[in-house]
């Protein structure tokens, strides 16, 4: 499996496991992004999700192997370890900072986190029938 495939497929599968996990908590609403576009909030989790695992996904593959001392084993274990930590950062400043969600820190930090713990596992399921 490719890293390019492995960068574009997973984060598909976290934004699942991201709008199912909002389902899960109950997220119901809308929320307005820039200022004109109205999203649901279990989509908004799922896109945020998307993102979040998006960038976990570039660091793993491409910004920890290059750093200095780091063996192939060792980047592998901290990217695994930083990716639902950067996803859950990231989802629950994100649905936290914009108005009118009503979702705090927490409640998107789990469901963040989650979705990318989620979403690796299917990936790692289904990999070997995504070529």
């Amino acid at each position: 499996m490719s890293q390019i495939t492995e960068v574009l497929v997973k984060p598909l599968l976290v934004g699942v496991s991201g709008y199912l996990g909002a389902m899960l908590v109950g997220a119901e609403g809308d929320a307005t992004l820039l200022g004109s576009i109205n999203v649901s909030l279990p989509m908004l989790y799922g896109l945020v999700s998307v993102g979040g695992s998006l960038g976990g996904e570039v660091l793993k593959n491409y910004a920890l192997p290059y750093i200095p001392g780091n063996s192939g084993r060792s980047a592998n274990t901290q990217g695994m370890l930083i990716a639902p930590l950067f996803n859950g950062i990231v989802s629950g400043l994100t649905l936290y900072a914009l108005e009118g969600t009503g979702q705090s820190f927490k409640e998107g930090a789990i469901v963040g986190a989650g979705s990318e713990l989620a979403g690796s596992y299917a990936y790692s399921v289904l990999a070997p029938y995504v070529q």
